[in-house]
């Protein structure tokens, strides 16, 4: 018992801090860290830590008691140790044991058939979505498409995939979902996060442009970026003399949608330019301008690129250089 307190004091001191926080930047969590935005939200909230170190260690796992805390500190509860403590027979007076009867009391978890609660234990992904559905009192889904393979209707955890899957809280890229996997720290901060977007939203779903006016709304815009560049220049068309399939493409990395209205191409002999009108690119999208084909085109009926090589470049609509490629 002793380690476990050792590990979670360290790892997730919790505290309810202004939303005006200035959000933390770790070590081990770049921006371009799939869960970045979930984890500075909830550090600029106080709802989760780093480790002294200065890094945030998203890959590890987290177990049933660190959870606990996260789950019910992490909604601004602080329960009384007076009253919520000895609620299982491995939970009396430890530092978690407070946010565990809590929990318990509120039906968000549940002790094993050997009535202890087991805090040490790592937490699946199935166990952890049962908890954070019950603490946030997300309507269950009993019946629906299965989104994973290996998450069917006859499964004890189905309702809670379900329900976070509709929600927009569990992404369905991939055909499994892996259910007895331990949950880490970088996933544990996107599920919540993504959660409390949802149900700032009407809608009470996710969605990467409600999540960027809910960070707004919370002051961390600043979080947001987007970083449009020149992916690739297809000089040499195929169509004989013509060569309309000649392309330039332009993509954006970043965790932002992007919104190219404004934003031109011109080659350093200057004699061709493109300017986007209403366009919008997503995080990793790319879109293609024809020299004169498809929905975004210089409508050129000669070649526009040089064979023998130049630059093309990427301006702003404050005619900054963004990018440029050679070729």
């Amino acid at each position: 018992m002793k380690n476990l307190t050792k590990i979670t004091v360290s790892a997730l001191l919790v505290a309810v801090l202004p939303l005006s926080a200035l959000a933390t930047t770790f070590d081990d969590v770049e921006d371009t860290n799939n869960h970045y935005l979930a984890i500075e939200y909830l550090v600029s909230t106080g709802t989760l830590e780093g480790y002294g170190d200065g890094t945030f260690q998203p890959n590890l796992t987290i177990n049933r008691a660190e959870l606990m805390k996260v789950l019910v500190t992490g909604q601004g509860l602080d329960p009384d140790a007076d009253t919520y403590n000895n609620c299982f027979p491995d939970v009396t007076d430890e530092w978690y044991a407070r946010h565990v009867c809590y929990a318990k009391e509120q039906g968000w978890v549940e002790g094993y058939p050997d009535n202890t609660f087991k805090p040490a234990q790592t937490v699946n992904k199935v166990e952890a979505a049962k908890m954070i559905v019950g603490a946030y009192g997300l309507t269950e889904l009993e019946e629906g498409d299965a989104a994973f393979t290996d998450v069917t209707e006859d499964l004890w955890f189905f309702p809670y995939i379900m329900t976070l899957t509709e929600n927009g809280v569990i992404e369905t890229a991939e055909d499994t979902y892996s259910p007895a996997e331990g949950m880490d720290r970088g996933l544990t901060a996107e599920y919540i996060f993504r959660v409390l977007v949802s149900q700032a939203n009407e809608d009470e779903i996710y969605t990467t442009d409600y999540r960027d006016t809910f960070l707004t709304d919370a002051g961390l815009s600043d979080l947001l970026f987007s970083d449009p560049y020149i992916a690739y220049v297809f000089y040499d068309g195929e169509v004989y003399q013509v060569e309309s399939d000649e392309y330039v493409e332009i993509g954006s990395n970043g965790n932002a949608s992007l919104n190219l209205e404004g934003y031109y191409i011109m080659g350093s002999k200057g004699e061709e330019k493109y300017t986007f009108l209403e366009v919008t690119l997503e995080p990793d999208e790319s879109i293609k301008v024809y020299t004169n084909q498809g929905d975004y085109s210089f409508e050129s009926e000669d070649a526009v690129w040089s064979n023998s090589g130049e630059t093309v470049y990427l301006y702003d609509p404050s005619d900054n250089l963004v990018d440029e490629y050679s070729y």
